[in-house]
């Protein structure tokens, strides 16, 4: 019980609330064409992202807590990454609309240039994340105690992405089966987590050579 107890508090030290988790992320700078805002249509998502060699990876809902001003919504995400396999290129996307509900445009949140999709089988650290890091504690804790494994990584200018779920959980509809981890190899800087995942699972195409 002890051992559990100490391993929770220092988890608490290894962890950054949400609301801050957004200072470790570099400033996005996307090779995609998009509008003004960061967004196309899907029709012109549909045709760029073949175009870069992309495929999607990760499909789920994002969930977003109620704050003091703004009320709990939720969108439908996705992860890509190069279909070869290769770690390369990769994006994260936001649609207009909730899963379940076809939307008229796809807007980029993330970009990385070490992105690839995992095994969600293996209960382990992905490579790209420190041993010492604070990612790793947080990452780990989710393996053990929460049963969600990594599935995704992106990597950009030291930030790191990792997507952890239970992909068969995702027709627990109400029921988070996923998270968005953010942080670095750096173990003096705290890992975060930008907002709980239901429905989670591989995208239907995905290769899992």
């Amino acid at each position: 019980m002890g051992s559990k107890m100490a391993f929770k508090d220092n988890l608490k030290r290894a962890f950054l609330p949400v609301a801050m988790a957004a200072s470790v992320i570099a400033s996005p700078a996307y090779a995609l064409e998009t509008d003004k805002d960061g967004c196309m249509s899907v029709a012109e998502f549909n045709r760029q992202l073949p175009a870069e060699g992309q495929g999607s990876v990760v499909i789920a809902e994002r969930v977003i807590p109620a704050t003091p001003t703004s009320l709990a919504r939720s969108s439908f995400v996705m992860f890509t990454a190069l279909k070869s396999g290769q770690v390369g290129k990769g994006y994260s996307f936001i649609a207009d609309s909730p899963m379940g509900t076809a939307p008229t445009k796809m807007c980029a949140a993330s970009d990385f240039n070490n992105a690839r999709g995992l095994d969600v089988r293996n209960a382990s650290i992905p490579v790209g994340v420190a041993a010492n890091s604070n990612l790793a504690k947080v990452i780990d804790f989710s393996i053990k105690e929460k049963g969600f494994n990594p599935i995704f990584i992106g990597e950009k200018n030291g930030a790191i992405t990792v997507v952890v779920g239970d992909p068969t959980k995702k027709d627990q509809a109400n029921r988070l089966n996923g998270i968005i981890l953010l942080g670095n190899n750096d173990p003096a800087i705290k890992a975060g987590d930008l907002g709980g995942l239901r429905k989670l699972d591989y995208s239907p195409n995905y290769d899992r050579r």
